[in-house]
């Protein structure tokens, strides 16, 4: 009876090892710079990882002061551009998971320039 009992538990554990743990990948996505999906988001610094603002929303918005401010932007959207309205009126474009320095205030070949709103679009490049 003993055999039949080991034998019993012996079976049981191989097949208890045979089974294969999967990881399931969360669905949620990873920030960088301290921005989560799907926010766009604006830092003081062009080092900084704390946003001063962000934005989510489809479509084009002023920006708020701090935005405009800011001397750095970070798309944290996979699927999404996002047009910033510039001062010296041109659309300058960030692409998905792009950072891009938003020249607040730094003279570029259109001037001194600084982001006045944006435009997040349903696209996936500039």
């Amino acid at each position: 009876m003993n055999v039949r009992r080991y034998a019993g538990a012996a079976l049981a554990a191989a097949a208890l090892a045979s089974l294969t743990v999967v990881a399931v990948p969360s669905a949620q996505a990873t920030s960088r710079y301290g921005c989560d999906w799907p926010y766009v988001c604006f830092y003081a610094t062009e080092s900084s990882t704390t946003p001063v603002a962000k934005y989510k929303d489809l479509g084009e918005q002023p920006l708020s002061e701090t935005a405009q401010r800011a001397l750095k932007v970070y798309n944290s959207r996979n699927d999404d551009r996002v047009k910033l309205w510039m001062f010296n009126q041109y659309w300058e474009c960030v692409n998905p998971n792009q950072a891009k320095a938003t020249w607040s205030g730094k003279t570029t070949p259109h001037g001194i320039n600084w982001p006045m709103k944006i435009k997040i679009e349903d696209a996936a490049k500039c």
